[in-house]
């Protein structure tokens, strides 16, 4: 596990491995934003793509986000 906390726009994203993405605006409240057992290293782009890989380093996964 390389990197797991990310912040584009407001936002924070922490990826929870085997589990999914967490979103939070203030680190105290957090929704889930992306449920994914999958993900295992996180990264997010200067257009605000997510970008995922998966445990074995075989799949990378792409997920758009729209919010600033």
């Amino acid at each position: 596990m390389d990197n797991i906390f990310n912040k584009w726009g407001n936002f924070y994203y922490i990826l929870l491995p085997g589990f999914g993405i967490l979103k939070s605006f203030d680190l105290k409240n957090f929704d889930v934003y992306w449920n994914n057992y999958n993900l295992n290293n996180l990264f997010i782009d200067h257009n605000g793509i997510l970008i995922a890989k998966d445990w074995n380093m075989n799949r990378v996964y792409y997920r758009k986000n729209s919010e600033k």
